[in-house]
């Protein structure tokens, strides 16, 4: 087998490993950020990653803030927010990235049940990989800013 055959052999059972990973992981943690966790398109033509939560008691304003907050003091560079439309745009630098980054968008939005809904979503250029993992504790500790006690 030509040596290119053997790493596309490797690459296919070590990305099969993860996804078997990922599963178990997912059936022990109950957290709506994780629950709620998918990813949209493919290695090589990118990939979208998301999560969202309901919080049923908190406000928009307050929760935009308390985002807003929490995402520059994580690292990211905010890049727009309008607080009106509930959106916030940040980049976190790759690192061994070439310069290269990855966005965040941070979306608060009115509930029709009351309260407001969150939504996370990382996109990821093609040939970017990141740990599953991290990203969802990631989103998990952004998500946990937004709290009744806090608004």
């Amino acid at each position: 087998m030509k040596p290119i055959g053997l790493l596309v052999c490797f690459v296919t059972l070590f990305l099969q490993g993860c996804t078997v990973e990922q599963t178990a992981r997912k059936a022990d943690d109950h957290r709506a950020c994780v629950a709620h966790y998918s990813v949209e398109g493919g290695f090589w033509s990118g990939r979208q990653l998301k999560t969202f939560e309901d919080f049923p008691n908190a406000e928009k304003i307050s929760t935009f803030d308390n985002l807003l907050d929490t995402i520059a003091s994580s690292g990211y560079q905010i890049i727009s927010s309008n607080e009106e439309s509930g959106v916030i745009s940040a980049n976190q630098t790759v690192t061994g990235g070439q310069g290269k980054s990855v966005p965040l968008n941070a979306v608060v939005k009115h509930n029709r049940s009351g309260g407001v809904r969150v939504e996370l979503v990382v996109s990821l250029l093609g040939g970017f990989i990141t740990s599953t993992d991290s990203l969802e504790d990631e989103f998990c500790k952004i998500l946990a800013t937004v709290s009744p006690g806090k608004n």
